[in-house]
């Protein structure tokens, strides 16, 4: 495992190591595995570029309210890098590379749940991306403590990615993704 930190600039503007920076030379080393603290800006093009160029297995953080601002900041973000792309070319790189998008939220109580986890599935006809949810946590009460209390369930929309899977020799039960199942 190999860790890299950015740097700010000194007293003089020199010496800064950006997230960029760090990215594109973390490809070169060519990892099974890039986690990507969080995407705040240009690196966004160079994180879609190397999703749709065998780099399969990259988790990163970007900071929006729903999988669907995801998607709308990381075209915002792409757009910061000055390459010039039509938007449907940065929705076409978002949905071959981006598969599935998990939401985590401070709750009134302050504590973080995971309450969706999505499916980025394709373009429809008018280059729009489509979303879908494949489990979401539905909150139940307050507790007198101000817990907030709830449950994680299917929706029952079985994901495109399953498929892949199989190829792999990974057997996923289809019944895990069955509507009404509290976890």
């Amino acid at each position: 495992m190999v860790r890299l930190l950015t740097r700010a600039p000194n007293v003089e503007g020199k010496g800064e190591v950006a997230i960029r920076d760090l990215f594109i030379n973390t490809l070169r080393m060519r990892p099974s595995r890039i986690i990507l603290g969080e995407i705040r800006g240009q690196e966004a093009l160079d994180f879609l570029q190397a999703l749709n160029s065998g780099h399969r297995g990259i988790l990163a953080v970007i900071h929006a309210s729903s999988p669907e601002d995801v998607v709308s900041r990381l075209e915002t973000m792409v757009f910061y890098s000055g390459v010039n792309l039509p938007i449907w070319a940065i929705r076409r790189q978002i949905t071959q590379g981006l598969e599935v998008v998990v939401q985590q939220e401070q709750l009134v109580d302050g504590s973080r749940k995971v309450t969706r986890i999505s499916e980025i599935v394709d373009l429809d006809s008018e280059d729009n991306i489509i979303i879908k949810d494949l489990f979401s946590f539905a909150q139940e009460e307050i507790t007198p403590q101000g817990e907030v209390r709830g449950f994680f369930s299917p929706t029952g929309v079985l994901p495109t990615f399953l498929s892949k899977f199989d190829k792999m020799g990974v057997k996923v039960p289809k019944e895990l993704f069955e509507p009404n199942k509290k976890s």
